[in-house]
């Protein structure tokens, strides 16, 4: 199974808003809209197109099944935070894993990052698991740091670390 990595196009806007629209999904995204609109596509996309934020669709067969960025850096732009998603209909079958690894494989050659790092709530054993076959090792685990559905959540900071073997 061969994904591509591409940037966004505005023309991408429905097939994204479609994905986004899956309330078990969005039970796992941070501050996701629901129902989430057209305008919130487009938007989504267009704050990819910023610098400093690299995102990209991922694609399976020229489809639209997820995507991925690299966000939030620190001041010397050399740290970036991993954020991403796949549609339900992806899961489990290693699409999620190649992303992160293919999108470690740019910020580390192409951008020169020296850290590339990710939080993962508690309720989401799946994320943290596509992390670690991706290279990634806990760095920290905080109680209580997230709160959503009515409730508190533990958080796991995770990290990879250029040429950490």
């Amino acid at each position: 199974m061969k994904i591509e990595l591409r940037k966004l196009k505005i023309s991408d806007a429905k097939a994204l808003q479609k994905l986004r629209n899956d309330k078990k999904l969005n039970e796992y995204l941070q501050d996701s809209p629901n129902p989430y609109t057209l305008s919130d596509a487009k938007k989504s996309i267009k704050k990819g197109l910023k610098k400093d934020i690299y995102k990209f669709g991922i694609f399976l067969d020229n489809k639209l099944v997820g995507t991925i960025c690299l966000e939030n850096p620190n001041k010397n732009k050399k740290i970036f935070e991993v954020g991403y998603f796949v549609a339900r209909d992806y899961w489990n079958k290693g699409i999620a894993t190649k992303a992160v690894k293919e999108i470690c494989e740019f910020g580390f050659k192409k951008l020169k990052l020296k850290r590339i790092w990710a939080t993962i709530p508690s309720d989401n054993p799946a994320s943290s698991r596509v992390l670690k076959k991706a290279g990634f090792k806990i760095e920290e685990n905080l109680k209580c740091s997230e709160y959503k559905k009515g409730k508190y959540f533990n958080e796991t900071i995770y990290a990879r670390i250029k040429n950490d073997k």
